[in-house]
């Protein structure tokens, strides 16, 4: 079994890009004023639906980043992982599942905390950022960025990589990850309500959890569902 798991408001309880901009805005006497904006624009920023405007003012910010404030952001979140959710982990290693993360955060920060919870980098998409030395210089274009392509394309191309094989589920709080099951890129969905809820429509194959255990719950019991192996894989996206 395939599981894809978002990471913001999913596997932690914000957003993470946000987080590293707090860090590297710190010594900014403008910091508040600025992080007001930042709260507004970035969730849409991250599911493609900003303005030029927004797109403009958040490249403006990732400007502001250094590979220090990463590793400052990495440092403070890399044991910050859930024990229901490590448990999780284990429980789906021991059942053979392949564990992906695909999330509009950037790839600089999420690789390297996810390869401390045992996620290996390759099975690891997101943005990514443009450097010049140690510094952002801008962002490199992502299909994330689509609202009408975003996670569903990433999903796409992984299964004809065969980096997933199976029907598949995600698990995610956002309304790109609901994309993902809704165009059949994927069989199941867990929606995750706990961090952040959007009241998302659920359907046939969704499981809603309102706390990280009922999460957890529903996706050993998508895994451990004996029929799911006897079950033709999805077209390919």
């Amino acid at each position: 079994m395939d599981v894809i798991f978002d990471f913001d408001f999913t596997l932690i309880p914000e957003e993470s890009t946000v987080e590293v901009l707090k860090i590297a805005l710190e010594e900014d006497p403008q910091r508040e004023q600025i992080m007001q904006q930042l709260a507004d624009i970035a969730p849409r920023t991250l599911i493609g639906k900003a303005s030029a405007g927004e797109y403009l003012f958040m490249l403006k910010m990732a400007r502001r980043v250094t590979r220090s404030h990463i590793d400052t952001y990495v440092e403070r979140n890399k044991d910050r992982l859930l024990p229901a959710f490590r448990t999780l982990f284990e429980d789906l290693r021991r059942a053979g599942a392949n564990i992906l993360i695909i999330s509009g955060g950037y790839e600089e920060w999420i690789k390297p905390i996810a390869a401390i919870w045992g996620i290996p980098p390759e099975n690891v998409v997101g943005n990514r950022f443009l450097w010049w030395g140690n510094r952002v210089i801008g962002l490199r274009p992502s299909p994330l960025w689509s609202s009408k392509k975003s996670k569903t394309a990433i999903v796409g191309t992984l299964r004809r990589q065969n980096k997933i094989t199976t029907p598949a589920m995600i698990v995610g709080d956002g309304s790109a990850d609901r994309s993902v099951w809704h165009n059949g890129a994927v069989r199941w969905f867990v929606i995750a309500e706990y961090y952040n809820n959007d009241n998302l429509q659920d359907g046939d194959y969704c499981y809603r959890a309102a706390t990280p255990e009922q999460m957890c719950k529903s996706v050993m019991q998508i895994v451990n569902q004996p029929e799911w192996e006897a079950q033709p894989e999805l077209s390919r996206v």
